[in-house]
């Protein structure tokens, strides 16, 4: 019997060869009477959620082995699979969360250049217990609306988290009050973490802070108007380098709450400590735009 929703697969023909359609009639269906209307079922099979992976691909080169599109779009994970918009003006909290805990060992997180509003009440992104994880901003914008963490990097090896812009909203009208936290990145008792070549602005609390962290590269940041630049406390660490990064204090501050240190070291390191290339400056002349501009 034919009814709707039957499969017809076409074997041989000149336009429609190796093509499945389905019957899209009404029923009742009688042989030799009723008119019949097919629907392209190789298509709608392609436009749904796992169509990639009935699509083939290999890359150009001897030895190249063959896959299907799923496998190779999946070699690393975009925030905008997750709902993001990256328009500057939708909050994009929950679409990034989600991408972030959707991640594995051994893959790249992008976020597609753009002006994302990140707004998380519970503190910021979370990465832990994960290796060779990359985050790549592209140039993208992440602005804080509240007092919110960028990431916190937690028991992680191999991590490089680069190409974003970090913009607070520190003003001559919003202040620095308290311990804020806004577009902070915490890495904690981790191993070979790299912070490079991202922007700072306007943020309310220390840029960067790392504790009980091994073999840390933080270089090629610029740390512009920030309460403070980084920081690092607690626990033993080895290894760490500060290279190449630009520091501009803030002057948004009363006399007697000015900038904090630009680069403080706390806490015992039982390796080396590389601070090099680094310009620390201040905006404006009075005297209590920052504090110090190394601490140790």
């Amino acid at each position: 019997d034919v009814v709707q929703g039957t499969l017809v697969s076409v074997n041989e023909g000149t336009l429609s060869s190796n093509i499945v359609f389905k019957v899209a009639s009404a029923n009742p269906i009688t042989i030799g009477t009723s008119s019949l209307t097919f629907a392209n079922q190789t298509l709608a099979s392609l436009a749904n959620s796992s169509g990639a992976s009935m699509v083939g691909f290999i890359q150009a080169g001897a030895g190249a082995v063959a896959r299907t599109m799923q496998s190779k779009a999946r070699e690393s994970v975009s925030v905008l699979c997750f709902g993001a918009v990256g328009d500057g003006v939708t909050d994009d909290t929950t679409a990034i969360n989600a991408a972030i805990a959707a991640l594995t060992s051994n893959i790249k997180l992008v976020f597609t250049k753009g002006n994302y509003i990140y707004s998380n009440g519970s503190g910021g992104m979370a990465l832990s217990s994960l290796s060779n994880v990359e985050i790549e901003g592209q140039g993208s914008t992440l602005t804080f609306s509240t007092d919110d963490r960028f990431i916190t990097v937690l028991n992680c090896s191999g991590v490089l988290i680069h190409g974003f812009k970090l913009k607070g909203t520190l003003s001559n009208s919003v202040r620095y009050v308290g311990n804020a936290e806004q577009g902070r990145i915490i890495v904690q008792t981790s191993d070979g973490v790299e912070i490079c070549h991202n922007r700072w602005e306007d943020t309310a609390g220390a840029a960067f802070m790392q504790t009980g962290a091994d073999n840390v590269k933080f270089h090629h940041n610029d740390i512009i108007r920030t309460h403070s630049g980084i920081q690092t406390s607690g626990a033993i660490f080895t290894n760490l380098e500060i290279t190449d990064n630009y520091f501009l204090g803030h002057i948004y501050q009363t006399v007697d709450v000015g900038s904090d240190d630009q680069i403080a070291i706390f806490g015992a390191a039982s390796g080396r400590v590389i601070i090099s290339g680094d310009i620390i400056d201040k905006q404006g002349s009075t005297a209590y735009n920052q504090a110090r501009a190394i601490s140790i």
